[in-house]
């Protein structure tokens, strides 16, 4: 919050925190929800730390209208966190949680557009009580559920066993 991060769960924090994190090699997340529109790229030496994981979140900002990170309903979902490719870093991720979350209006079956965290940091990095976490209230996927406990074809009109899944359903 002295960096002028709003933690309501509501204000796009993600140009305050990328810039956060471009210029100060450890940031600390006080009680809040510190949601973002966007990845979130770490540096090899970037520290994230928290309160508690249950005190302490970052979460996707994401509507079937503006998707996370500007991700189209058919490209593959992008990271709210996304660590640097390096070997030898020095990144921590600790005493925090990542939130997935994606309000799905009237069951629509797009996928969500975003998953927590890309980890690809080696060397002396560490993630220590670090809580990744997807609400099921709000990422149902109607899709799934047709194909895997009903046997319906979702994909396929010719199949004799097709049943769409419309975002109306």
């Amino acid at each position: 919050t002295t960096l002028g991060a709003v933690g309501d769960g509501l204000t796009d924090n993600r140009a305050v925190l990328q810039a956060a994190i471009d210029t100060h090699e450890k940031l600390f997340f006080p009680k809040g929800v510190f949601a973002v529109s966007g990845t979130l790229n770490l540096r090899p030496e970037t520290k994230l730390l928290g309160a508690y994981p249950v005190f302490s979140t970052i979460t996707a900002l994401s509507t079937l209208t503006n998707r996370f990170g500007g991700v189209a309903p058919e490209a593959a979902d992008a990271p709210i966190v996304r660590t640097a490719d390096t070997a030898a870093a020095e990144t921590w991720l600790s005493l925090i949680q990542i939130k997935r979350l994606f309000p799905l209006a009237m069951h629509n079956p797009t996928t969500p557009g975003n998953h927590a965290l890309e980890w690809r940091s080696g060397g002396d990095s560490l993630l220590r009580h670090v809580m990744l976490e997807s609400d099921p209230a709000t990422n149902v996927r109607p899709d799934f559920i047709a194909k895997v406990f009903y046997g319906y074809n979702t994909d396929n009109p010719g199949a004799p066993n097709y049943r769409p899944i419309s975002p109306n359903h």
